[in-house]
């Protein structure tokens, strides 16, 4: 699938970063290097922010949430668009995702076999955000024109803790609908700046043990942050 538009917006890099995407859309002309200007920074103020600039100055049939240190598998695109219903209702669609380190080695096949985050009951996933991963992430323009845009400069204290993919979700599950792909489309890297590095995946007994013993003030914090953006 080759018709598609990159938009990047740099967070404040401190290596080359900039220099190797200028040198990329000189290359091809599908990828945009969007200014940051703004004195908010973190990874949903930059979210939003991009959100807001694509929404505001270009209109697409599809869209999807990417990071930069993640791999996309290479019919990815092409997989997820058979997906949409090609109606005008507002869709997401996800997908099951592997995890691989920093240098590239697989860590786990599946996340939705450790986790179980293909579609589970609606008030699982409309309360719990665990479940769709923005990486892994697609919606319609039904979608984007449905979601209330964010001010960046008014709520900042609120998108500090407002994740766009749970957002997202949030109004596709109450007004249109969620569709999952079982394919493992995202090769996830995990590293010690992810924002979902909090995130534990293997539930061994001990692991289990350590969690109902110690855990309990992790799992109320965790939950008042999804409550708190519902």
């Amino acid at each position: 699938f080759t018709n598609w538009t990159l938009f990047i917006r740099d967070d404040g890099s401190k290596d080359k970063t900039i220099e190797v995407i200028q040198r990329y859309s000189k290359i091809d002309d599908r990828i945009r290097l969007v200014e940051n200007p703004s004195k908010f920074h973190g990874a949903y103020y930059n979210f939003f922010n991009l959100i807001e600039y694509v929404k505001n100055n270009y209109q697409f049939d599809y869209y999807f949430f990417c990071d930069q240190d993640d791999i996309w598998k290479e019919h990815k695109l092409e997989i997820q668009l058979l997906r949409f219903s090609k109606d005008d209702m507002p869709e997401m669609v996800y997908s099951d995702l592997s995890t691989i380190d920093a240098s590239n080695n697989l860590i786990d096949i599946s996340i939705n076999k450790i986790m179980g985050i293909e579609l589970p009951n609606i008030n699982n996933l409309y309360f719990i955000h665990a479940y769709i991963w923005g990486c892994t992430a697609g919606f319609n323009h039904a979608l984007l024109e449905m979601v209330p845009s964010v001010d960046i400069d008014k709520d900042y204290l609120y998108i500090e803790k407002l994740s766009h993919d749970n957002y997202f979700a949030k109004f596709a599950l109450e007004y249109g609908k969620v569709l999952f792909c079982p394919e493992q489309l995202v090769l996830y890297r995990r590293h010690g700046h992810n924002v979902t590095t909090s995130h534990h995946f293997k539930l061994s007994p001990l692991n289990v043990f350590r969690k109902a013993i110690l855990g309990f003030n992790e799992l109320a914090l965790t939950h008042a942050g999804v409550y708190n953006q519902t």
